[in-house]
């Protein structure tokens, strides 16, 4: 009888302390979105670390499951967190422990202060090839990547400085059957200045893998080949290859590049230093952290792959093809220095600046931070 008491008091007791350990789990589990001014929850938010495909939508209760975001084990842990009528936020996972609950602040739109531009009339059709080119490319992969919601798109020339901006009210969703990719992209900026032929953008990206077990295995193959190939040279795999001591290895040649004035007024040619760079003599780790320093500019060349046709029938219109390995010259704008991450992430991401081969590789060639070679 004594026995069966002992017993039964050891299942209760380990019964409690599993239930215990569960009630933590989900507490641990659990992430909440509120309104930072009235406290409720924000059904409907976005959470999602930028520029992979780990994402989830927050439930009637303001709720999302944390789960997928702690065994992610994801280098760069920030979660980024979007819903409409909100400002866009961060919250770094690094070492954090409990529930999480992230307040959203609403925006308050000051009419006092706002100077209402209208946009173009029929923008899509005057502006919407410039636009695909220089958001999608206009590679062959380019041809089969689609953006589904158009109409979200807004229009806005400045004759004075010769300038497009282009704003979306709603996330773009572009399907990239070339990679075999959903992509929702929250665009922030995205100016064209048709004047010195600068063109930036950034946004938030989220991916969804179209790739379904046991359905359409050519299909799959088919995708898994194009995102090998939009791999091989990008700044990805330029990244990951510093990151990890293996540019040489990689392919990667990178050496540094001064700007000289040239002989007509506003122009300046390249020089190029023959010494052929090792990581160490443009990164660093400082703390545990991995960076990216150089002065002026980096000249990467990539000699696993050559330059494609499209590209080079845009860059020399006039000339026959002549496919050489791609090479890109990189500078840093407003830092020092980025970080970077063994993903191929980049901080500031915005600070790289690009001109020659990876500024013609755009969203038609881009994967998530947790694509795996």
């Amino acid at each position: 009888m004594v026995r069966k008491i002992v017993n039964r008091f050891l299942i209760c007791f380990v019964w409690m302390l599993l239930f215990q350990t569960t009630f933590a789990q989900s507490i641990v589990e659990k992430g909440l979105v509120l309104d930072k001014l009235t406290n409720q929850p924000i059904p409907g938010a976005s959470v999602f670390i930028n520029a992979s495909g780990i994402g989830a939508v927050c439930a009637s209760d303001g709720s999302f499951n944390l789960s997928k975001f702690i065994q992610a084990q994801f280098g760069h842990s920030v979660l980024t967190i979007v819903a409409m009528g909100y400002e866009t936020a961060n919250f770094n996972l690094a070492n954090h422990k409990g529930a999480v609950v992230i307040y959203l602040n609403p925006i308050v739109k000051e009419l006092e202060t706002v100077t209402v531009t209208a946009a173009e009339k029929n923008g899509w059709e005057k502006y919407g090839k410039d636009f695909i080119e220089s958001f999608l490319s206009y590679s062959e992969f380019s041809k089969l990547c689609i953006i589904q919601n158009p109409e979200v798109l807004k229009f806005y020339y400045e004759p004075n400085t010769n300038t497009l901006q282009v704003n979306a009210r709603k996330p773009l969703i572009i399907q990239n059957k070339a990679l075999g990719y959903k992509i929702t992209y929250w665009l922030e900026s995205f100016e064209h200045n048709y004047r010195t032929r600068i063109m930036t953008y950034s946004g938030l990206t989220l991916f969804e893998d179209l790739i379904r077990p046991n359905k359409r295995k050519a299909q799959a193959a088919k995708w898994l080949k194009n995102r090998d190939a939009a791999y091989q040279g990008s700044v990805m795999h330029f990244i990951r290859s510093v990151h990890a001591g293996k540019l040489a290895e990689s392919g990667f040649v990178v050496r540094r590049l001064e700007k000289v004035e040239g002989s007509r007024k506003g122009k300046y040619n390249n020089v190029v230093d023959p010494k052929i760079l090792a990581e160490a003599d443009f990164s660093d780790t400082i703390e545990g952290k991995k960076f990216i320093q150089f002065p002026s500019y980096l000249y990467v060349l990539f000699s696993k792959e050559s330059e494609e046709l499209p590209y080079l029938a845009k860059l020399h219109p006039f000339k026959m093809p002549n496919p050489a390995p791609q090479t890109t010259i990189v500078q840093l704008v407003g830092t020092k220095a980025v970080e970077i991450f063994s993903n191929g992430h980049l901080e500031p991401a915005i600070s790289f600046f690009l001109d020659g081969y990876w500024s013609y590789e755009k969203l038609d060639k881009l994967l998530p931070l947790d694509y795996k070679k």
